[in-house]
């Protein structure tokens, strides 16, 4: 069992998880005193925990999949992906689950507020928040990459298509590039276009030269 969730059944501390064959099962510590002492008193009480626990395994699913919800299901690409890339059938297999732990009695605070956020994207009434700010960089290498094919065709026009560097023209190799990459603008007099070889013997040479 890779991962466990525990649980309180009638004063009992219980814990379930997903088996290696997929299932989920119950997990029992015989080495746990809190486990050791009912088991051997045979605490009726206790068996019937382990049942009750036993007959809701729909809801112990859902439960379950609640915890890290975002990076198994969404794979950390925020919860707008929940509508993007999963189909209707997946949809309301998540708003199932939602509808289970809101109305668990052995979910907790965390696994009810994703429940929540789930019927909330679903039905359209989550507030997504705003798309953090780009950087003046990152807004400058956008709008050159809206305008790359123009950029280039108006590089080849003027000066020819040919590697800046070996004068070269290998079709489908010359792309462009900056011309000091340590100026941050994308203006057409700090790009050329170079072959792939140049470009990479000459960023090995600026990377040997400042280790030295």
């Amino acid at each position: 069992m890779a991962y466990t969730r525990k649980v309180k059944v009638n004063g009992f501390i219980l814990s379930f998880g997903r088996m290696f064959d997929g299932s989920l099962g119950v997990y029992i510590n015989f080495e746990d005193e809190a486990t050791k002492e009912p088991i051997n008193n045979q605490d009726l009480k206790f068996f019937q925990s382990l049942k009750e626990l036993s007959e809701i395994s729909e809801e112990l699913d859902a439960v379950y999949q609640m915890h890290g919800f975002e990076h198994y299901h969404l794979q950390g690409h925020g919860w707008h992906s929940l509508i993007r890339y999963h189909d209707f059938a997946s949809q309301e297999r998540y708003k199932k689950m939602a509808v289970l732990v809101l109305s668990s009695k052995i979910a907790d605070e965390e696994d009810k507020k994703t429940a929540q956020t789930i019927i909330d994207v679903l039905s359209g009434n989550y507030k997504f928040p705003p798309p953090p700010e780009k950087s003046p960089e990152e807004k400058a290498k956008a709008a050159f990459d809206r305008k790359r094919d123009k950029l280039k065709l108006k590089i080849v026009v003027e000066r020819g298509y040919k590697c800046d560097n070996c004068e070269h023209s290998v079709e489908n190799s010359l792309c462009i590039i900056r011309k000091d990459e340590k100026i941050h603008n994308y203006e057409i007099e700090n790009l050329v276009l170079r072959c792939r070889s140049c470009t990479s013997k000459i960023r090995a040479k600026d990377k040997a030269s400042a280790a030295k």
